[in-house]
């Protein structure tokens, strides 16, 4: 797998662009050696869903059954076991590589020939930076306008350096689901989904999609942690937290938006149009020696 490398003296980025444009790793100085933060790919599956960070889009998360509706015609996608179109069109895609520096670089995707049927553009910007990593995703329009979303996938380890994971989310409502799919009802976080207090996860098996998600979000493994913030556009965040791993997934738009919008339900969908892109930006600090004096969103 080729990947390329964004160094910053707290970062570097290992970039895959044949393996769906992911981030195939990000690892934080620490001291003299550099900590991974993220689950490797399995042996003869860099294709596979469950590693690195990779952006979805032109939907984040799942369209139920495949399918909705524009224009007055029901529009099918390509849909996975469940029966839903997971994720979009370029976790899984080669991206072409468009410029490189020593500290960042720029991907692209043509979306039509990966099968969104409206044709388009995507870019992702990657950048090392001073404390950690800065990306962004941009989805274009041909001659065609058309509903989006985007967002980011990354699958941290679930133990760094001998610490358990604890996420700190503040937010206090969230998509009520039924079968991974939204019904349209927006409830009050209840104890088990309440991450505003940044307890350690533990058993919680979540797979719940939050909504007014105010920054930063923070990832905390003992002294090492991650702070993520978004632009205002991105105010929703999946928390997926297998045995194995830990998901965070800011995104701007919630599960099954485009089907919700339709019901006349807000969900965040944008619409891109020719010379009105789609534009969200996520940007992480990494902290290797942390303290509650760093946020005041400290997991506890």
């Amino acid at each position: 797998m080729r990947t390329i490398t964004l160094t910053s003296p707290a970062t570097r980025l290992h970039i895959a662009p044949e393996a769906g444009g992911r981030i195939a790793q990000v690892e934080a100085r620490r001291g003299d050696s550099w900590l991974p933060l993220f689950i490797e790919p399995p042996p003869h599956t860099a294709a596979d869903l469950a590693w690195g960070c990779y952006a979805m889009l032109p939907w984040p998360n799942r369209i139920a059954g495949g399918r909705f509706p524009s224009g007055g015609t029901m529009l099918t996608l390509d849909a996975d076991r469940d029966g839903h179109a997971l994720h979009g069109v370029g976790f899984a895609r080669a991206w072409v590589v468009e410029r490189v520096t020593p500290r960042s670089c720029t991907l692209s995707l043509d979306l039509g020939a990966a099968g969104w049927p409206f044709g388009g553009r995507a870019l992702q910007r990657f950048e090392a930076t001073t404390d950690g990593a800065a990306m962004e995703i941009e989805l274009r329009a041909g001659a065609t306008s058309y509903p989006a979303g985007a967002g980011w996938h990354p699958w941290f380890r679930r133990d760094i350096a001998g610490a358990e994971a604890c996420v700190t989310l503040d937010a206090d409502r969230y998509l009520e689901l039924e079968g991974m799919i939204p019904t349209g009802r927006v409830l009050p976080v209840d104890a088990a989904r309440d991450l505003r207090g940044g307890a350690p996860l533990g058993q919680r098996r979540l797979d719940d999609c939050y909504t007014g998600v105010r920054d930063p979000v923070v990832i905390r493994w003992g002294a090492v942690a991650v702070e993520m913030r978004q632009d205002p556009a991105t105010a929703y965040a999946v928390v997926y937290p297998p045995a194995h791993a830990v998901c965070v997934e800011p995104q701007t738009c919630a599960i099954d938006a485009f089907n919700l919008t339709s019901r006349g339900i807000e969900a965040g969908v944008r619409i891109v149009s020719p010379g009105q892109p789609l534009i969200a930006r996520s940007a992480w600090r990494i902290i290797t020696r942390y303290t509650t004096s760093d946020t005041a969103q400290a997991c506890r």
